[in-house]
């Protein structure tokens, strides 16, 4: 499945990287369903590479797929310079959280009203 909205940064850095960054945007990154790899249904991967972006004359490209973190050297096809592994989770959309929130919210107003409406008719 195509990522719509992938926003990080690294830890010392204030360089945001998304989706766009992607050096095969618009068709990448993806993610896929881990299955295969762990035999759990509910975890995802993510396939995503890209370039240095604060400094792009550092000759670095980078790339995620699954947990594998792997910095090569853009001027030496295939030199891995750093491997490692990282960690991530799908959060929901806000949109989607903020639905939930208001129907629960509603929800409870509406039984307080009608928990009050029983002790005014009694």
């Amino acid at each position: 499945m195509l990522v719509k909205s992938l926003f990080f940064q690294f830890d010392g850095d204030s360089t945001v990287y998304t989706e766009q960054d992607d050096l095969n945007y618009p068709d990448f990154p993806i993610v896929f369903s881990t299955t295969y790899l762990t035999g759990q249904t509910s975890s995802v991967g993510l396939d995503y590479t890209f370039d240095h972006k604060a400094n792009p004359s550092s000759y670095r490209s980078y790339e995620i797929v699954d947990e594998d973190f792997t910095i090569f050297s853009s001027t030496y096809p295939n030199t891995e310079i750093f491997s490692g592994k990282v960690y991530y989770e799908k959060v929901p959309e806000p949109t989607t959280l903020g639905g939930t929130l208001f129907a629960c919210g509603l929800g409870w107003i509406l039984k307080r009203k009608a928990t009050s409406m029983k002790k005014v008719k009694v």
